[in-house]
């Protein structure tokens, strides 16, 4: 599903053919220059028709696109979800996002489940009138195209797992997509060794999968072979579930292969499946015939004015199915849409209506509703721009440990937690903090010269060495005890921990400072403090401190005011869309760049928005 806005059909009427030929030139450019209405919330929206009456040859086009924007403007409000029902009958139709529409679809592509409504071809153009193997087939391809890329593919396979129709999407899949969905993740296909299972080498990675998703990957490494690359690309997308930043990781393959070699019983090469097309399932609908149309006459190298590329990427799709009422010709007989006529809509309405399946009906994904909900840290996602300016993006792809920890992640949920924002918070609760693994490890890390050199770290700096190792609570992931020791590179200050190394050698124990001429009571007060800082909190209050710093530096603002701002939030698996009033728009934010939109952020697996409304602000 492309982003942007399209048109699909475009009657117009009119005495002589140059008058049909003027009003598209007109609506042409009104379509380019209109400024369409944002649906909000990273919603993919389909308009059945849009009628815009009375076109006057001497009209300008910029008028012609402000009566554009006020009918689109007024059907998005009237929209409803695709998947409630009379979703059929309605003149305007919005998904979550584009994975949420992605995953409707091949749910009932899998299921075949009632698909006459009007705008389930516009969902997938690709995948209709197809056999139901290619259609998922197209429906995965199109994820993968979308803006988050492979996090995109892992949110659909999430969100037909949580259906359990994923068994139809892998079935799809012949022997040739491993080659290509691995290099759509990862840029190359990985040479998976041969008779990896009888290596049986352990795989912890196993313990951070959902038991529902193990289930679905031990099914199909068994249909496959463990040689196979669709099922090295399986395990990388459950290994993703519950994290979707970790398809980004250049150790993933690895890992994936030595997950499949886990979970194989058998060694034994299988052979492709044989596709079996399937009939469509489309219904006819009988539709009178239209009256003639008058042809539009096309001048020399004319763009074709009923297709209307969008001048920006946009958020979301605002697809335009037709300006007004047009019958349409299908291109397949195997899965054919229904005629759209209003008025036989009107006529007949129960033949429009979807009924499914108990077992089809669409479970709820989220842990809350997608609708926007008001939260008291709506800046927190700012941050965002102010972590990559520090450089930490680089130092999870040089550090997997720290991605592998989700460090990201912990760093927004203890800035809200410091600054009192309840748990309860949608903006937390969409973080999933939950699902985070825990801080407590040991975990060695040392910042980047990037982040030094950004953060405001006095130089020079100094280590010190500590005799015992922070006591916490061991992970069940961790594999050993820790060593018998650590160093801390700390700033001049010694307010930011620089380095924490493994293990602390004899040398080092001789030659540290902690071991030097005493210390003034506070900072011997400070070093004792650090003895009972696990390593990745350490890092987190550095992360604090040079954000803090930089905030006050660049923006003139604390992180407090930064993150503490009323608005609203929708969160699905793949987008987070903070929603402000206009009248929280700040000339020193903006000029720092800390609201602009951040689009695809790939080190924490989410497609982030912010957009400025009316009325967003709550009642005094």
């Amino acid at each position: 599903m492309s982003e942007g806005r399209r048109v699909r059909n475009l009657r117009l009427r009119a005495a002589t053919p140059a008058l049909v030929q003027r009003g598209a030139l007109l609506l042409e450019d009104a379509l380019r220059t209109a400024s369409m209405p944002d649906p909000g919330r990273g919603r993919v929206l389909f308009i059945r028709s849009l009628a815009l009456g009375t076109i006057r040859a001497d009209r300008s086009s910029s008028s012609l696109a402000l009566a554009l924007e006020q009918r689109v403007r007024a059907l998005a409000s009237a929209a409803v979800h695709a998947e409630e029902e009379g979703a059929a009958a309605a003149h305007a139709v919005y998904f979550a996002d584009a994975v949420q529409a992605l995953v409707a679809v091949a749910a009932r592509i899998g299921r075949r489940g009632a698909m006459a409504a009007w705008f389930w071809p516009l969902v997938v153009p690709e995948a209709w009138g197809k056999p139901a193997d290619e259609g998922l087939r197209a429906v995965l391809k199109a994820a993968l195209e979308a803006e988050p890329g492979p996090a995109a593919a892992v949110a659909l396979v999430e969100g037909l797992v949580e259906r359990e129709a994923v068994a139809p999407l892998l079935g799809a899949l012949r022997w040739s997509e491993g080659p290509a969905l691995a290099r759509a993740f990862w840029g190359h296909a990985p040479e998976v060794p041969r008779g990896v299972v009888l290596a049986r080498a352990p795989a912890p990675e196993l313990e951070q999968v959902p038991p529902r998703a193990r289930k679905v990957l031990e099914t199909w490494v068994e249909a496959w072979g463990p040689e196979d690359l669709r099922s090295v690309w399986l395990a990388a997308v459950v290994m993703s579930l519950p994290r979707p930043a970790r398809v980004v990781e250049a150790e993933l393959p690895a890992r994936a292969i030595r997950v499949v070699a886990a979970v194989a019983p058998g060694a034994r090469a299988r052979r492709p499946r044989e596709e079996v097309p399937v009939e469509g399932r489309e219904r006819e609908v009988s539709v009178p015939a239209p009256a003639p149309e008058v042809e539009v006459p096309r001048r020399p190298g004319a763009v074709e004015p009923v297709v209307a590329p969008a001048p920006a990427p946009r958020p979301a799709e605002e697809a335009l199915e037709r300006v007004e009422q047009a019958p349409e010709v299908p291109e397949a007989p195997a899965m054919r849409p229904p005629r759209e006529a209003e008025a036989e809509a009107e006529a007949e309405p129960a033949r429009d209506q979807e009924t499914l399946a108990p077992a089809e009906a669409a479970p709820p994904v989220e842990s809350w509703p997608e609708a926007p909900r008001p939260t008291r840290a709506g800046g927190l996602p700012f941050l965002v721009h102010a972590l990559d300016y520090l450089g930490l993006p680089a130092m999870l792809e040089a550090q997997p440990a720290l991605r592998e920890r989700a460090v990201a992640e912990h760093f927004l949920v203890w800035v809200a937690t410091r600054l009192g924002v309840p748990p309860a918070d949608p903006m937390v609760r969409a973080l999933r903090p939950e699902e985070l693994p825990p801080l407590g490890a040991p975990c060695a890390f040392e910042v980047s010269e990037r982040f030094r050199k950004r953060s405001g770290a006095r130089i020079p700096s100094r280590e010190i060495a500590l005799d015992d190792p922070p006591r916490t609570p061991r992970s069940a992931a961790a594999a050993s005890s820790p060593p018998a020791g650590r160093v801390l590179e700390m700033d001049a200050r010694g307010r930011m921990a620089l380095a924490v190394r493994y293990p602390l050698t004899s040398e080092e124990q001789d030659s540290g400072s902690g071991a030097g001429a005493p210390e003034p009571a506070a900072r011997q007060a400070r070093q004792d403090n650090l003895l009972r800082t696990p390593d990745l909190e350490l890092l987190l209050r550095a992360l604090h401190v040079a954000t803090s710093r930089l905030l006050r530096t660049r923006a003139k603002i604390s992180l407090r005011a930064l993150v503490l701002r009323p608005g609203r939030v929708a969160a699905t698996r793949s987008h987070l869309d903070v929603l402000f009033d206009h009248a929280q728009a700040e000339v020193g934010i903006r000029a720092a760049g800390l609201d602009i939109d951040p689009g695809w952020v790939p080190w924490l697996g989410r497609v982030i928005r912010y957009h400025y409304l009316p009325g967003e602000l709550p009642p005094a």
